[in-house]
């Protein structure tokens, strides 16, 4: 009985490691896809978009890799490569328009800054224009 487990065990993990090797044979076309560049931190905005992003291309872009691994002829692959192609640009053009935008928080604070800058602009040049006529008078 402890024979039959072992090689029962044994069978099954040269079982996996043959489909591991199988597996590490073909490059993975997911990876890589929704991950952004390299040292970049993403704000939380960002992340939300990214997130969206992944759900909106990832099952269209695995159903072709799976078609595409799939397919038995050099003709059904040539068009499913081009489409796996023109998604992977759409994903990685959406993602630089993403990491692209400003933050919101700090736009909102430059207008206020911006804002502040033309209110005291505006009481210097009134006080400017008070001493003036306080000279004249004078």
């Amino acid at each position: 009985m402890v024979r039959t487990l072992c090689v029962g065990a044994g069978l099954g993990l040269l079982v996996w490691f043959i489909g591991a090797v199988q597996a590490a044979d073909k490059p993975d076309l997911m990876a890589g896809v929704f991950d952004p560049p390299a040292g970049v931190h993403l704000r939380p905005d960002q992340q939300e978009q990214l997130r969206k992003l992944k759900q909106r291309y990832e099952p269209p872009l695995r159903s072709a890799i799976r078609k595409y691994e799939s397919a038995a002829e050099e003709r059904e692959r040539i068009p499913l490569a081009r489409e796996i192609t023109k998604l992977k640009a759409e994903i990685k053009q959406e993602m630089e328009r993403i990491l692209a935008a400003p933050d919101p928080e700090l736009i909102k604070r430059m207008k206020e800054a911006e804002q502040k800058a033309r209110e005291q602009a505006k009481k210097q040049q009134q006080k400017a224009q008070a001493a003036k006529k306080n000279r004249k008078k004078h």
